[in-house]
């Protein structure tokens, strides 16, 4: 049994049930649970339950709320969104409460973050962003970081001000040789 317990002495005691952390993942596609979809400008859907997404993110939450949408064009912001993997993974973490970063979905959840103003996975992109800088060293790792703050500039200057600190702590000699290999590709 969940929820107030009985009045014992003057005293109420509360029972605290555990909620689970996966809204409903396995039924993310579901016609029956799901009443948004989502579409991406290259041929991508999926459907969501507003609620949840709504909760996640204010951008949402006017779009189906105020302005009662339940066919969301995701190609109507400004940014590139891409649609795939990396979109079937930023909508399972606003379900789920966890997002899994990779080299390969970083980008668009960055961008998807930071658009539909989903601030908690958009200080879990940064804190990944930060480590993936620290971490840095190598011509690849610089160049991939480079590369995606550049990508992400039209949505957010965040990326640009994490990568250039660590492009001034670099000795002249790193520095020069990186900037040669950049923009000579």
């Amino acid at each position: 049994s969940s929820g107030i317990n009985a009045e014992y002495g003057g005293i109420f005691t509360i029972m605290f049930m555990l909620l689970p952390q996966d809204f409903g993942l396995s039924k993310l596609s579901s016609p029956a649970h799901n009443n948004l979809e989502l579409v991406w400008p290259d041929g991508f859907s999926l459907m969501a339950n507003s609620a949840i997404l709504a909760l996640n993110s204010p951008v949402i939450e006017d779009l189906t709320t105020r302005q009662n949408q339940t066919i969301i064009d995701m190609g109507s912001f400004r940014c590139r969104l891409e649609g795939g993997e990396p979109a079937r993974h930023f909508i399972e973490a606003l379900y789920s409460g966890k997002v899994n970063l990779t080299a390969t979905n970083f980008t668009q959840i960055a961008m998807l973050a930071v658009t539909l103003k989903v601030s908690w996975v958009d200080y879990k992109c940064q804190k990944y962003f930060e480590r993936l800088i620290r971490s840095t060293g190598d011509y690849p790792s610089l160049r991939y970081s480079v590369d995606t703050a550049i990508a992400l500039k039209d949505t957010t200057d965040t990326y640009i001000e994490l990568v250039v600190p660590s492009l001034q702590h670099m000795e002249t000699e790193c520095l020069f040789d990186f900037l040669r290999s950049f923009l000579s590709e």
